[in-house]
């Protein structure tokens, strides 16, 4: 008896898929168990989302020919390089690469323009965003624990910019150029070694996270950070400065972690807003 022939790639990959019991609806590709590797022939037409989780090997760069994809989620796997062919994906908007192998990102991934998300934390030798300035379309951004060292000045190339993460590096400073994303609504600098917060910040008046705890600050935070009114969620633990009497201005907050290295500065912040009608206060 004759076994059928596959007479597409596309009939290849619905096998395989079957074959293995792995999910796909027509839109959605999931695999989550560990796999070596994507075969070569793997195609799907009109897929929308793959999450290929735990891949040890690299994509192969047949996936550059599913234009319909929208997002692509690489997260855990084992792949060194993105491939090339990424740039062909026109449609997609949500990129994540998290903790990977991966030690650079191309600078073809420029030419996502409707790239809106794009994770890359936990892929520890990264050490450069310069590739990522020119995604104008990004409004979420992720660099957490990605070895960075400097924030690059072209940064406010990135005007639609949101959520900016990029806790647990070793950043010792913030360029100008970022205070000018006025769109900015979430600033996570959790745990690097920025010295200074200047003035500058009062600029972000749509913030309403920040996170600038456990940093090596050698001044006290300015006093203009009364200013950012639209503030929700604030951190500035172990930063061990002086903070300013104008963190009263921040009516709006419903979070804050105030915890410092010595007791003494923690009550000194703590007795400052005790007046204030925040819902958490961590300590």
């Amino acid at each position: 008896k004759m076994s059928k022939v596959y007479e597409t790639d596309e009939e290849k990959t619905n096998n395989w898929i079957k074959k293995n019991n792995y999910y796909y609806n027509g839109d959605m590709f999931i695999i989550k168990a560990n796999m070596k590797k994507l075969p070569e022939y793997f195609y799907l037409k009109d897929v929308k989302i793959i999450k290929a989780l735990k891949i040890n090997e690299n994509i192969p760069e047949r996936i550059g020919n599913m234009t319909t994809l929208i997002e692509l989620n690489l997260n855990r796997c084992g792949i060194g390089t993105l491939p090339e062919s990424i740039e062909n994906l026109i449609a997609l908007e949500k990129l994540e690469i998290q903790n990977t192998k991966i030690k650079e990102i191309p600078m073809n991934v420029s030419k996502l323009e409707n790239l809106t998300k794009l994770v890359v934390s936990g892929n520890k030798e990264i050490g450069s965003i310069e590739s990522v300035v020119n995604i104008t379309s990004l409004t979420y951004l992720d660099c957490g624990y990605s070895g960075l060292k400097y924030i690059p000045e072209e940064i406010s190339n990135l005007i639609l910019l949101e959520t900016f993460i990029l806790n647990y590096n070793e950043i010792e400073c913030i360029p100008d150029s970022l205070y000018d994303i006025d769109s900015l609504t979430s600033l996570y600098i959790y745990q690097n070694l920025i010295t200074e917060i200047d003035e500058n910040i009062s600029k972000l008046t749509n913030l309403k996270v920040l996170n600038c705890g456990a940093n090596a600050l050698e001044s006290s935070l300015p006093t203009c950070i009364g200013n950012l009114t639209n503030l929700d969620k604030l951190n500035i633990s172990l930063i061990d400065v002086e903070v300013p009497n104008s963190l009263t201005n921040l009516t709006n907050l419903s979070y804050i972690y105030i915890k410092q290295s010595d007791q003494e500065s923690t009550d000194r912040i703590a007795d400052l807003i005790k007046n204030m009608d925040i819902d958490n206060i961590i300590i």
